[in-house]
């Protein structure tokens, strides 16, 4: 019995130590050796389910360990939500919604599941729906808070999918005072500025964006959008 025990602690060291070492299909080998042994340790679930989905996007078997994790575990907030995301990424937005809600009837402000949500129904086109939950966010912090910026920047994606340009730039002004460095915030605010015919500043924007993240493709098309809008315009 000690022997083993002995056995146990050490394949899970490895298993960490090769996760936190990027070491990742290796990982994955010494959890799979370590859940045959062990199927109770919850840990092993979740960073397995780390492994798969945050470093080798393979969303479908991370949600399988998320799935055994809380078969055994089923208030464990951190699976809840990393279930959640690996939904999302899968396109699977109601699903993603469901496991959101689950970590949110556990703990209701919990940001990242509130921003998580709100991103999912702006995919949804629900639009309406997604600012009320990014308004959660904002009335728990106050104006200017550094965690207010994820949600301002979803809110004013959401206000520009409803037409309403000016309104998204006003809010989304206030996520680029929260967090400048963000080239997702610049794309919105180029993309409402283009709606509204303000060619020179959206491309000033989408500049931006691309300088802060050269690989925003989005970014990329919507400037040259703009650009080929413009030179055709004025021939």
């Amino acid at each position: 019995m000690v022997d083993d025990q002995i056995d146990y602690d050490r394949l899970a060291s490895r298993a960490l130590l090769l996760l936190k070492s990027q070491r990742y299909e290796e990982a994955i080998a010494v959890y799979d050796d370590v859940l045959a042994k062990r199927p109770d340790y919850i840990d092993g679930w979740y960073n397995k389910g780390i492994a798969l989905a945050e470093h080798l996007s393979r969303y479908e078997e991370a949600i399988k360990c998320y799935d055994e994790g809380l078969r055994r575990a089923p208030n464990d907030i951190d699976m809840w939500h990393n279930r959640g995301k690996a939904l999302y990424c899968l396109g699977r937005y109601q699903e993603a919604i469901e496991s959101f809600n689950r970590v949110l009837q556990l703990k209701p402000n919990y940001r990242i599941s509130i921003e998580g949500k709100a991103a999912a129904l702006n995919n949804m086109g629900l639009y309406e729906e997604a600012m009320g939950t990014c308004d959660i966010v904002l009335n728990i912090y106050p104006p200017g808070h550094p965690k207010t910026w994820k949600c301002l920047s979803l809110k004013a994606m959401a206000l520009n999918n409803l037409g309403r340009y000016k309104q998204a730039i006003s809010v989304v002004n206030k996520a680029i005072e929260v967090n400048p460095k963000d080239d997702g915030v610049w794309e919105t605010k180029g993309a409402a500025l283009a709606a509204l015919g303000k060619y020179r500043e959206a491309l000033m924007c989408f500049e931006e964006s691309l300088r802060l993240n050269p690989n925003n493709a989005s970014a990329k098309t919507a400037k040259d959008q703009v650009v080929d809008y413009v030179q055709d315009f004025w021939g």
